[in-house]
């Protein structure tokens, strides 16, 4: 009985036993959902070929280029030049501010000693009276200078000091002691003038930030320091400001130094401190934009990438081209040989060429720029806008006093340039 029913029973149990062969061959060998990921999560392995249609699409399907950053009218072009213009003017609202301020309280100080010296010697003209007050300054500069020359030294002879072996620590702090009082009697002498004096300010602070560089983190500096047109936009604006007394290296601040201590001195003997600073400035100032204007709207264009521009060298230039107006043919302190024109023409042809050629290392357009501001400013910036604002400054101050609203004191400021030579006032001359 057992043995016929095994014997029903082996179809039916071949027929089920093909089909879970049948079953176990078809089923796909498919990982959970889980573990399913996005397409673009996978990528291709360096041994595995792509597929002909895959190959064909990434052939014929172009790479769509990167989008350029949009530059906005306002943000690039407008808010940086009115940030500029109102800077400029600022600057020299308040140096003609100063400046009338100061010939006032210097008019007050000279009529003061001319009452005094007028009480001594009695019934005397104004030619003899100038010439007492003259001398009288006179002897007290020279009297300072005797009495700096006449301080006791601890400077031995030669021959009385040991030699070097035998040097003891009293001798060493005699040497020390001559040695800073010849230091400090020389950069008496050289700081005598205010020229001087005001320009170890400007380089004081190129040094201070000069330091910072070498103390601060790059990315603070890169970003308040340096002017980018692409990223010198908002808050960042005021670099316009801070780029001109920015240098890196110390051969830039060296060579800055040096050109600003004979440029800027000679500049200042004409223009005076008030408005020596704000031509210095205002150049640099100037010069920035009109270097982020131009490669905004043309020199994009032709170089994808505009690095940070710093440095005072547009003030220079402007320095520069300022004394070419009033002594073209001086020589140039750094080559005698040259002229004053003839050394800014060929520093203006070494920037064109640098514009053409595409060289990164200055910033060719800021000291063209920085030229044209001080040629522009010397012939017609004095006459146009200096002594009309000094006159308004003084005008209102007169008529605040004649209200009540100011002090008392002598009449109307007398405006004396201390350069006669101004390249305008030749022009009145000859019209005259």
């Amino acid at each position: 009985m057992l043995n016929t029913m095994w014997r029903l029973s082996c179809p039916f149990r071949a027929t089920v036993m093909r089909c879970h062969s049948l079953k176990r061959l078809v089923k796909p060998s498919c990982p959970s959902i889980r573990n399913i990921r996005p397409s673009h999560a996978y990528t291709t392995s360096p041994t595995s070929s792509p597929s002909p249609v895959s190959s064909a699409s990434m052939v014929t399907t172009p790479i769509p280029p990167s989008p350029t950053p949009s530059i906005g009218i306002w943000k690039f072009y407008l808010a940086p030049t009115v940030f500029a213009l109102m800077t400029v003017s600022g600057t020299f609202l308040m140096a003609a501010s100063q400046y009338e301020r100061h010939e006032t309280l210097s008019w007050r100080q000279k009529q003061f000693v001319r009452d005094q010296l007028r009480k001594k010697l009695h019934n005397i003209d104004e030619d003899t009276l100038v010439a007492a007050q003259w001398r009288s300054e006179h002897d007290k500069h020279h009297q300072y200078l005797d009495a700096s020359a006449d301080r006791p030294s601890t400077s031995h002879h030669p021959a009385d000091e040991p030699p070097p072996s035998s040097a003891t620590p009293s001798t060493l702090h005699a040497r020390w002691h001559d040695w800073t009082h010849q230091a400090r009697r020389w950069w008496q002498e050289q700081t005598q003038s205010p020229a001087h004096r005001t320009v170890v300010c400007l380089i004081g602070v190129n040094a201070v930030v000069f330091v910072g560089w070498r103390v601060l983190p790059a990315s603070f500096m890169l970003r308040w320091f340096t002017y980018q047109p692409m990223l010198s936009v908002g808050p960042r604006t005021i670099n316009l400001i801070t780029s001109t007394f920015s240098h890196r290296s110390f051969l830039h601040l060296s060579v800055n130094t040096v050109a600003l201590w004979t440029l800027g001195a000679s500049l200042h003997e004409f223009l005076g401190r008030h408005q020596f600073l704000a031509f210095y400035v205002s150049s640099g100032i100037t010069s920035t934009l009109v270097s982020h204007l131009v490669w905004l709207s043309l020199l994009r264009r032709f170089c994808s990438i505009a690095g940070p521009r710093m440095g005072a060298n547009a003030a220079l230039y402007a320095c520069l081209a300022a004394l070419i107006t009033l002594h073209p043919s001086a020589p140039f302190p750094f080559f005698p040989q040259l002229q004053n024109d003839q050394a800014l023409s060929a520093f203006l042809a070494t920037d064109v060429a640098g514009i053409l050629l595409n060289w990164p290392m200055l910033d060719h357009c800021g000291n063209i720029a920085g030229a044209g501001f001080g040629l522009t400013y010397m012939m017609y910036g004095q006459e146009k806008m200096w002594i009309p604002l000094v006159r308004k400054i003084r005008d209102i101050r007169e008529r605040n006093q004649r209200n009540g609203r100011g002090p008392t004191g002598p009449p109307t400021t007398v405006i004396d340039l201390p350069a006669p030579q101004f390249p305008w006032m030749r022009r009145i001359a000859k019209d005259s």
